[in-house]
């Protein structure tokens, strides 16, 4: 015959599953509603598709370095700087 406590603090081990099992489906659920959102309010954007340039190649301590430098008419030129405000810094 089972002994009536062992049987109840198998029922209490089942019955503390199933609450943290429901919690962990809650948490679930709300890490995918806020990821969902984070997608949807992203700003907008516009893909390009950059002209080939050139590429630089150097060396650092931890090996070489490549460097690839792409341009396109759909990125407006940087505004121009003059010497005095470029060594301000």
């Amino acid at each position: 015959m089972a002994n009536p406590k062992l049987l109840g603090l198998e029922l209490s081990k089942v019955e503390t599953m199933g609450a943290d099992s429901a919690r962990f489906e809650e948490l679930l659920l709300q890490a995918s509603k806020e990821l969902q959102q984070a997608q949807t309010t992203r700003p907008e954007s516009t893909q390009i598709q950059p002209q080939p340039g050139f590429c630089i190649k150097t060396n650092s301590s931890e090996g070489k370095i490549f460097i690839n430098i792409c341009h396109s008419l759909s990125i407006p030129p940087p505004a121009d700087v003059t010497r005095r405000s470029c060594f301000r810094c």
